[in-house]
């Protein structure tokens, strides 16, 4: 697991300087997944005692939210990129601008904190007792178990937005099924869960621009009620998997 975050820790400052110096898209994607294993770990050896400085922690936040603005925005301007609907061209225009303004925002950001964006020698020396620790009690199985609890209880609700927070307790199964052997939800649902995931994101960010083009939102009805059966499926199939894991276990 420590081989993991020093790997992960190597890619999220490899990107960072590529993301400083071009701002393409793959290397924004890549930034906010090293990142994201980054925080797993962390989340998994249970970082009460907040082993990452507040400093630390508020830059690596801020960067993560200012790579997920232009995230967002690509896979937006991606998903429609086939529609022949004429309505949406001032929608289109809307997101190749803000991607441009993004970017412009996010390498500011970097260039003002070069050399303060990374987790310190002390915080990692911290991650790596921590990490030796967690796997010497043997707590992934715990981990495990208190992951597919919370989606148990997610699961209850019918808003289908908590599917948002499901799908994270998702990846983490799949990220420490790294670590540890144990039946955990294929990729093929992650994937499915992904493509809900921003068609989802698409609709909120068309229906906040749908104040300025009112005619969109016969468009959007459309597609929100595709997601909406989607999300259905997706409930039923998550359940399934986690009967399937009390059976194996």
């Amino acid at each position: 697991m420590w081989d993991f975050f020093q790997a992960s820790y190597k890619e999220f400052r490899k990107r960072l300087k590529k993301v400083h110096k071009s701002g393409r898209k793959g290397d924004i994607h890549k930034l906010r997944v090293a990142l994201k294993k980054i925080k797993t770990i962390i989340l998994i050896v249970r970082d009460e005692d907040h082993i990452i400085g507040r400093k630390e922690r508020k830059k690596l936040e801020n960067i993560f939210k200012l790579a997920g603005a232009i995230r967002e925005a690509q896979v937006n301007l991606d998903l429609i990129v086939n529609e022949k609907n004429d309505l949406l061209n001032s929608y289109r225009a809307y997101l190749t601008k803000k991607i441009r303004l993004d970017n412009k925002k996010i390498k500011n950001y970097i260039t003002s904190h070069r050399h303060s964006i990374q987790i310190s020698k002390s915080s990692r020396k911290h991650i790596y007792e921590r990490i030796q620790s967690f796997i010497k009690k043997r707590q992934l199985q715990c981990f495990e178990k208190a992951t597919t609890a919370r989606i148990r209880c997610y699961l209850k609700y019918n808003d289908q937005r908590i599917l948002h927070e499901i799908r994270k307790e998702i990846k983490h199964l799949i990220f420490i099924s790294k670590f540890h052997t144990f039946q955990h939800p294929s990729a093929e649902l992650d994937e499915a869960l992904g493509s809900w995931h921003d068609q989802a994101v698409l609709i909120y960010s068309l229906e906040s621009f749908g104040f300025k083009e009112p005619r969109l939102y016969g468009y959007i009805e459309r597609i929100k009620y595709d997601n909406s059966q989607q999300a259905a499926k997706l409930r039923k199939a998550i359940a399934s998997t986690l009967d399937c894991n009390i059976h194996c276990h």
